[in-house]
């Protein structure tokens, strides 16, 4: 079955889960800053990481931008 959004919430506190969302993708952010050295916006490029796990890396950029998160697979 494919992630719709319409599948039941996270499992938790939702503030807890905002945060770890919050943070990991300021992580990616920094990767991205550290990975993409010689791009004019390094922060715009894709790291290499995102590339090889473009599902997880769209998911993450996705919920850290408000998009509820699907627990369905």
């Amino acid at each position: 079955m494919a992630a719709t959004g319409d599948g039941p919430a996270p499992a938790g506190d939702p503030r807890v889960r905002a945060v770890d969302v919050r943070v990991a993708f300021d992580g990616l952010l920094q990767i991205r800053r550290l990975t993409n050295g010689g791009a004019a916006d390094p922060v715009a490029v894709p790291a290499r990481w995102e590339r090889l796990r473009t599902v997880r890396a769209v998911a993450l950029a996705l919920e850290a931008a408000g998009m509820a998160p699907s627990a369905v697979d």
